[in-house]
């Protein structure tokens, strides 16, 4: 029994080490999975871009003093033929960013930053999958 029970703490620990691992290859998995979907679905819907902004904007806290809306280049055309004069009303200034993949945006003021860029939302799901696991 003596010479069994180092070899039975010695598997223990190998299991351990094996679901961390494996853990961390979903997640991995996961997110690379949601990364792809969320693309595709922006390309095939490039309005939806629209309904993004409009949830980041209603987040809380408000952001207050001089607000800007950053999209990537390719939405932000869509942004402000759709809500432009909204924005603008609003006082918010839309600009161009090209670090944003297509569908993400940010949202920035003398008060905060409420971020809903792709990959915040995919570092959030990934951070989240692994307190799962």
């Amino acid at each position: 029994m003596a010479q069994v029970t180092p070899l039975v703490h010695h598997l223990q620990q190998s299991l351990t080490c094996l679901e961390e691992q494996i853990g961390d290859e979903l997640a991995a998995l996961a997110v690379s999975v949601g990364r792809h979907l969320a693309r595709e679905a922006f390309r095939a819907h490039p309005e939806h871009v629209v309904e993004s902004v409009r949830s980041l904007l209603a987040a809380d806290p408000p952001l207050l003093g001089r607000p800007r809306l950053y999209l990537n280049p390719a939405d932000l055309p869509r942004v402000e033929q759709a809500i432009g004069a909204e924005l603008a009303r609003l006082g918010w200034q839309c600009l161009s960013d090209t670090s944003l993949s297509v569908g993400g945006c940010r949202a920035e003021a003398d008060s905060g930053c409420h971020d809903a860029s792709l990959e915040s939302r995919l570092a959030l799901l990934s951070r989240q999958l692994r307190q799962r696991a």
